[in-house]
């Protein structure tokens, strides 16, 4: 192999990693703008390093495990939103249960928390081999699943 070979093999694979990465650290910080508001907009730096931090876990760990090399890592919005619904409904609380740090304390750890559990959940899908359980949900659904 010489040289040219070499960089013309890399080069794509640079550039296509460093435009992800550009998408990936955007799409984090206004993931966490919408997940750390109200009375926890305080504690958005945090939330953007924890959603950093996540995305290049994520990332650097789909890189060196993943069987098909194409893939690519971001962080998606769907949990967000849903995680989102519940950081509002503990943010209601703040002043009349909650102060602002025991509502920050209490996203932080349902993020890992729910992190964790999504995580096993797909690991033992996977183990198991329980993926073309899949063909039993009607397609109406799946398609519209994806579609929203």
């Amino acid at each position: 192999m010489n040289k040219d070979t070499i960089m013309s093999d890399f080069v794509p694979g640079i550039i296509a990693g460093s435009i992800n990465a550009i998408v990936c650290i955007v799409s984090a910080m206004a993931l966490a703008a919408l997940l750390f508001t109200g009375p926890l907009a305080s504690f958005l730096s945090q939330g953007i390093g924890i959603l950093l931090l996540g995305t290049i876990i994520f990332a650097v760990f789909s890189a060196l495990t993943a069987t098909y090399p194409l893939i690519f890592s971001a962080p998606q919005d769907i949990p967000i939103a849903i995680l989102a619904l519940m950081a509002a409904t503990v943010a209601a609380g703040v002043g009349s249960e909650l102060d602002a740090e025991q509502a920050y304390q209490f996203v932080f750890v349902a993020i890992g928390l729910s992190s964790i559990l999504v995580g096993l959940f797909f690991y033992f899908l996977g183990r198991f081999k329980l993926g073309k359980l899949v063909r039993y949900i009607p397609f109406p659904v799946v398609g519209g699943f994806l579609a929203g």
